[in-house]
C-alpha cells in the first residue's frame, strides 16, 4: 500500500521553493511523488508511476486498442484541458468564458459525444487513465456552463457511469474527496 500525502490545499510559492530545492531531479515539479530514494515529477508520469505501484497497469489499456483508443482520447481531452487552464489563468476570464465555451469546449464535447456512441467508458467497457482525465476536465466543464454535459448524453453517461463505479463513489462520499475548486492555487477563477 501506497502512503500519500496530498499537500495541494496548502502549496505555497515559499513552500514550493524550500520543496523545490530539496527535489534533486532534472525537473522539479508539482506534482510529484517520493517513495524512497525514487522521485517521479510530470504529471503523467506520476499517474503511469502510482497505477505500476499499486499493480493497476490494466488501466492504461487491457489491450493494445484499448491502450491506443485511451491516448487519442487523453490526447484530445488534454487540449480541452489546456484551454480551460489557459481561460481560468487569465484575469478577463469571467468575460473569455462564454466565447471559450462556446467556440472551443462545446465543439470538442460534440465531437467526443459523437465519438463515443454506445460505450461505457471513454475508452469502451472498461475505466482507462483517460476516464479520470476526462472526469476532471468535464467536471470543470460543468462548473463553468452546468448545461453543457447534459446537451451532450454519451458525455453525460460516462460521467455518470464513473461517478458510479463503486470505488469512486465511495470515495466522492467521503471526507477525503475535497470537492470545492477544481484549479490549481495559481488560478485567478475559483472553481
Amino acid at each position: 500500500e501506497m502512503c500519500i500525502r496530498d499537500r495541494q490545499s496548502t502549496w505555497d510559492q515559499a513552500e514550493w521553493a524550500t520543496d523545490k530545492a530539496t527535489l534533486k531531479v532534472p525537473f522539479p515539479n508539482i506534482p510529484y511523488v517520493k517513495n524512497g530514494d525514487t522521485i517521479v515529477t510530470e504529471s503523467s508520469a506520476v499517474k503511469q508511476y502510482i497505477l505500476e505501484r499499486a499493480g493497476r497497469l490494466d488501466i492504461l489499456g487491457r489491450t493494445e486498442e484499448e491502450r491506443v483508443e485511451d491516448k487519442l482520447m487523453t490526447g484530445f481531452i488534454d487540449d480541452t484541458m489546456r484551454d480551460l487552464l489557459m481561460l481560468c489563468h487569465n484575469p478577463s476570464w469571467e468575460t473569455l468564458k462564454e466565447k471559450v465555451i462556446n467556440e472551443k469546449t462545446i465543439p470538442r464535447l460534440k465531437k467526443i459525444d459523437d465519438h463515443i456512441v454506445g460505450r461505457k467508458h471513454i475508452t469502451g467497457n472498461n475505466v482507462t487513465l483517460g476516464d479520470f482525465n476526462a472526469y476532471w476536465v468535464l467536471s470543470v466543464v460543468k462548473k463553468l456552463d452546468p448545461t453543457a454535459i447534459s446537451r451532450h448524453t454519451n458525455v453525460a453517461n460516462i460521467m455518470n457511469n464513473y461517478e458510479n463505479i463503486p470505488e469512486i463513489k465511495d470515495y466522492l462520499a467521503s471526507n477525503r474527496f475535497r470537492g470545492g475548486n477544481l484549479m490549481p492555487p495559481s488560478a485567478v477563477a475559483k472553481i
